[in-house]
């Protein structure tokens, strides 16, 4: 009679090959997972820092014109160029001081998709370490 157990080295090499191709796509689909969870949450980031810059922009260009012309009006009949060279260098200062904010914010925001790569990084030495382990064990089993 003949063994009808299947070869040992085939169907197990052929079993681990599955395994790892399925543990690769499972983790290649968590990273895409994650990465559109970032690219989702740094648009509404985006679009939320839009909606509340565009809205102080206007509200406080109307507040300084309105200052600015309280300002020229009161002064109009004594120091008229005074009034209006102050009300200048006013709207420069506060026009210089929000591009210092508009560079420092730039500079100091989170590396775009810092978590993906992060976890990239870890599955690489995952996979490193558990290549370096398999390496390690086979030359164990060889005579």
């Amino acid at each position: 009679m003949a063994d009808s157990s299947p070869p040992p080295s085939g169907g197990g090499l052929f079993a681990s090959l599955r395994g790892l191709a399925s543990t690769l796509l499972s983790i290649l689909h968590t990273r895409v997972e994650l990465l559109s969870v970032e690219l989702e949450e740094e648009k509404l980031r985006l679009l939320r820092m839009l909606a509340w810059g565009g809205i102080a922009v206007f509200f406080g260009c109307v507040g300084f014109v309105f200052l600015a012309a309280l300002v020229c009006v009161v002064f109009w009949e004594e120091h008229r160029v005074l009034a209006l060279s102050l009300v200048t260098l006013t709207f420069w200062l506060v026009a210089g001081w929000a591009a210092w904010r508009v560079q420092t914010s730039a500079r100091s925001a989170a590396s775009f998709l810092s978590a993906s790569l992060a976890e990239l990084q870890r599955d690489v030495e995952a996979l490193r370490v558990q290549a370096q382990q398999a390496a390690a064990s086979s030359e164990r089993e060889q005579p």
